[in-house]
């Protein structure tokens, strides 16, 4: 047992069995304990550190142990014995001195007065202690007081208590039966505050009391101490003794002052209560409010840095443990972050119970990936893993503001992202596109309202079932991020004047945030086309008031031109579309040419023949035959518009003339025309989807739009040649928007390439101005559930928030229309609102309540 004792801090004890005692924490007794321990070390601790060391029982007095024998006043607690000295000064012994005042008793007091050690900052502890000894003459016709001058000299601070001066007679008295009694007293010297390294002390005060039968005079005399620097102490205290008068049949005798010392002292308290410094006040006062706030910052700052320390623990033993497995190390490191994070998860929480485990936020968002993915397999993988709960993965979704129209909140949050960001970064084109939805009604408990409704934000909503979502979307020009921004319910397609709006208001909120919006993307929508061209009307009305040459490709807003694109795998779609129900004609190369569909049904027939020998291994019924074409694959479609299958009809054409026309391998010389179609289409095509810094050899046009690159005159030579085309039937002459559109964004990308050439830009990819990141974002939402390629109105809310806080993880449809985009992930993934305790919800103005939902059924009552 002795064994787990600590060792007493008194220099040189080797007590192992006694009992062990804490140093207290009151100041003033804490230092009277230091003094006489007599220990340096301990002087320059702090309070803290003085915790670790004990005193054995053996330095204590056994009267000092007994709640009878000294008086408890304010928890005091008693003191240790000096090393140099047997006796000390206890409540009790000070009670004796004083009733040893009121009978004259010979000799001189054994008591010594204890002198409070001053405050020490730092290692050293020069100061200067002054003693004044008092002799004190009793006879019976007068009293006389003499006081002698103090004696001052330097203690060092780690010494124990100094002997006094010797007392020296000052006058003998005439009369016989005089005697002379001295009495060592030492004067209580009160600290003062101390600043840095120097020690201030003012006034001490002697006082000498001479007691007689005919009068009592008494003397005071001042004898200051101080510094070299003045004291800055509030006030000090004088303790003096009073005179008694005793008679006595044989003659007065000499007593010596008695000293009132100060109660020392503190018991023992917990909690860090007792370490705030409190003031006195009387029993039964609660504590301000002031303080009750600072107690309870005190006691979280105190959990704080409990939960620290068990981490740190925790942390220590998971790297011994790594140090003496060097095996697991090396394993560790052919693992990525997401799989590491999941084995520790696992690792503390499968031996809890399931109320009782505890989640990351990275937990929590990868686990929201995956119930979107499927609920089934969500349900299924939670019975052998540990995986949250569906009420706490909902609770995330919740906190997210995301609903229709503006957030103003996710936009002010997006400005503070971009203000960090380069300016040439700040660069990005505005994207919109419609889904399609299931329609159906909700009620939405949170935000108190009813949704599958037309909503288009700001308390616009209609008495119509929601059928698509309108969703903008944006996408850096130079870096490769992308940002969903706001979505709008609406039945069918949105109407034209609607659609004009929205547009105005999303690129002004854009602009607010410090995003520089070069152009604007979207298809071929009959209500797009409308309203991008009432869009150029409004810009070439304003010109004409302005009576200035409009010279602007694009439209402009709040007198900022904005450049409108088409998206162009849309329009190559779309002259594919036209070209299996009518002939293409157009002038290359100086000729009139006619493109026919049937030539590339022919030359596909033709090589299926061929068996393993064929050319086109990577066409299918699907790509080639019209009853059996999906018209949505842009794949499909860029693989007939190839290089490959162009030079083989090309090839198959020229060698017909040779041959017999009912020949099995005949392949019309007119088809020549076709193959040049397709060649100029694979060619245009790829210099506006170029993003490649090294194209392979062949197809330079691939690469990155650049000051050496061929696109900008491949463009301006492809202007001519669109500009001849028209689709013609046996009976009729037409120009179809896919041909129109083509024109229009092929002079919007040499006018974009300028402006960012002017903007300080060295090279630009031209498959950062398409809609594939829109594109691949609807399909990550028809990807959540299996069968959710029409999602609802709740569900698309619930799937957009996913995906924005997990950026956009979810698998890449192997059948989408289009391919990766190869994007970043989004500009700002608003965990920030997941990481509030509470954030308000996006709730609209105008929304309609509880209270009068009642009115959007009316419409349904038939």
């Amino acid at each position: 047992m002795s064994s787990r004792l600590r060792p007493c801090c008194v220099p040189g004890c080797n007590n192992r069995e006694a009992k062990r005692h804490s140093i207290t924490r009151k100041d003033k007794c804490q230092e009277i304990w230091l003094q006489r321990i007599n220990n340096a070390k301990l002087l320059t601790l702090s309070d803290e550190s003085l915790k670790s060391y004990r005193i054995c029982d053996a330095h204590f007095e056994d009267t000092c142990k007994e709640a009878s024998d000294y008086e408890r006043v304010e928890n005091d607690c008693f003191l240790p014995r000096s090393p140099d000295e047997e006796k000390i000064v206890t409540p009790k012994k000070v009670k004796e001195a004083l009733e040893a005042l009121k009978s004259p008793v010979s000799g001189s007091s054994p008591i010594r007065p204890i002198i409070p050690p001053e405050k020490v900052y730092g290692r050293k502890r020069p100061f200067t202690r002054s003693t004044a000894g008092v002799d004190i003459e009793v006879g019976t016709e007068n009293v006389t007081e003499h006081t002698i001058e103090d004696v001052s000299f330097d203690v060092p601070s780690t010494s124990g208590y100094q002997k006094t001066a010797a007392d020296k007679p000052l006058l003998e008295p005439s009369t016989p039966g005089y005697q002379k009694i001295s009495s060592p007293i030492r004067p209580l010297i009160r600290p003062e505050k101390v600043y840095g390294r120097k020690r201030l002390f003012s006034t001490i005060t002697d006082v000498g009391t001479e007691v007689g039968t005919g009068n009592v005079t008494e003397q005071t005399e001042d004898k200051a101490i101080s510094s070299k620097v003045p004291s800055t102490s509030g006030h000090q205290k004088t303790f003096t003794d009073k005179p008694v008068l005793e008679p006595s049949t044989s003659g007065y005798k000499k007593i010596p002052s008695a000293i009132v010392g100060v109660k020392f002292g503190v018991a023992k308290r917990r909690g860090l209560r007792a370490r705030v410094p409190q003031t006195k006040r009387p029993r039964g006062i609660p504590p301000t409010s002031t303080e009750r706030k600072l107690i309870q910052q005190l006691n979280k700052f105190k959990w704080v840095a409990k939960k620290a320390r068990k981490n740190n623990v925790e942390t220590k033993q998971k790297l011994k443990f790594l140090q003496k497995n060097p095996l697991q190390v090396n394993f560790l490191k052919d693992i990525n972050p997401t799989t590491i994070r999941i084995f520790d998860s696992q690792l503390k929480n499968q031996k809890l119970e399931p109320k009782g485990r505890r989640f990351t936020l990275d937990d929590k968002i990868f686990a929201l990936a995956i119930f979107k993915q499927s609920g089934k397999s969500y349900r299924f993988l939670s019975k052998i893993f540990s995986l949250p709960s569906r009420k706490t993965l909902n609770k995330i979704l919740s906190k997210i503001p995301f609903s229709c129209g503006f957030n103003e909140h996710v936009f002010s949050h997006l400005k503070n992202k971009v203000a960090k960001m380069n300016p040439l970064d700040k660069c990005c084109v505005l994207m919109f596109d419609e889904v399609s939805l299931s329609t159906g009604l909700m009620y939405n408990s949170s935000r108190d309202c009813v949704e599958g409704l037309v909503d288009f934000g700001q308390g616009d909503r209609r008495v119509a079932f929601a059928e698509h979502a309108l969703v903008f979307m944006l996408k850096g020009v130079r870096k490769g991020w992308k940002q969903p921004i706001c979505f709008y319910f609406c039945e069918s397609t949105t109407p034209t004047p609607d659609l004009i709006r929205i547009i105005k208001d999303v690129v002004r909120h854009v602009r607010n945030t410090g995003l520089e919006i070069i152009a604007t993307i979207c298809d071929q929508g009959a209500t797009n086309s409308a309203a991008i061209k009432q869009l150029l009307n409004e810009t070439k009305v304003y010109c004409l008031k302005k009576n200035i040459e409009n010279r602007y490709q694009g439209y402009l807003i709040d007198e900022k031109e904005v450049i409108h694109l088409y998206d162009y795998p849309h329009l190559l779609k779309g002259i594919r579309n036209g070209l299996l129900t009518k002939d293409l004609h157009f002038k290359h190369n100086g000729c009139d040419k006619v493109a026919c569909w049937s030539h590339v049904v022919d030359m596909y027939n033709m090589d299926r023949k061929m068996g393993k020998f064929t050319q086109f291994s990577k066409l299918t019924d699907e790509h080639v035959l019209p009853n059996r074409i999906k018209k949505m694959k842009v794949k499909n479609c860029t693989q007939v518009f190839s290089k490959t299958m162009s030079a083989a009809m090309k090839i198959r054409a020229e060698i017909s003339k040779e041959l017999p026309s009912n020949s099995s391998y005949y392949l019309p010389p007119s088809a020549s025309d076709t193959a040049d179609l397709l060649l100029f289409f694979d060619e245009v095509f790829d210099s506006v989807n170029g993003n490649l810094l090294h194209p392979p050899l062949g197809k330079e046009l691939r690469g990155v739009v650049s000051e050496k690159s061929k696109h900008v005159n491949v463009w301006q030579e492809s202007l001519p040649v669109i500009k001849s085309m028209y689709f013609t039937t046996s009976s009729s002459r037409t120009v179809t928007p896919s041909i129109t559109n083509w024109e229009f964004t092929l002079r919007g990308f040499i006018y974009i390439w300028k402006l960012l050439k002017s903007k300080g830009f060295k090279y630009m990819s031209p498959r950062n101005f398409n809609q594939d990141p829109l594109e691949n974002f609807f399909g990550l939402i028809r990807s959540h559930g299996v069968r959710n390629t029409n999602p609802s109105c709740t569900a698309f809310i619930s799937s957009t928030k996913t995906l924005l806080i997990n950026n956009f993880l979810s698998s890449h449809s192997a059948g989408s229309n289009c391919e990766e985009d190869e994007s970043d992930g989004v500009l700002d993934t608003l965990r920030e609102f997941i990481n509030l305790e509470r954030t308000e919800s996006a709730t609209h103005d105008a929304s309609p309540n509880i209270s009068n939902a009642a009115k959007y059924y009316l419409p349904f009552e038939y």
